[in-house]
């Protein structure tokens, strides 16, 4: 049976005062209170770097998202354009090798428009 203030930090044998512990038990919830918040400093530093490397990549990844969109959605507006000028040319009457060469389009695309 254990008496009051046989801590396991001291050797089984070794029995202390109360007042001991006390002092004892005091000094080892301090370090323990020490350990705790240092981990948890640890613990928010890397949860908040990990945070903030994940806000940086998401930004990043939203830039690169956003450019390559636009790109391709202008790529599409240009085509547009360029087969909506075709019909309004055919529709003058403008022949087929100068709306070729000036829209830059092949004739079949413009063979396509003739169909529809």
């Amino acid at each position: 049976m254990q008496r009051y203030g046989d801590f396991r930090l001291f050797p089984k044998k070794q029995m202390i005062s109360g007042r001991e512990a006390c002092g004892a038990y005091t000094k080892f919830a301090a370090e323990v209170a020490r350990l705790a918040n240092r981990s948890l400093k640890a613990f928010r530093d890397a949860y908040n770097t990990y945070a903030w490397a994940e806000k940086k990549a998401m930004e990043k990844g939203m830039a690169e998202g956003l450019e390559k969109g636009m790109e391709k959605g202008m790529a599409e507006g240009r085509a547009k354009e360029r087969l909506a000028n075709a019909r309004s040319l055919m529709a003058n009457g403008i022949s087929l090798d100068i709306i070729v060469k000036s829209l830059e389009l092949s004739p079949e695309e413009i063979e396509q428009l003739t169909v529809k």
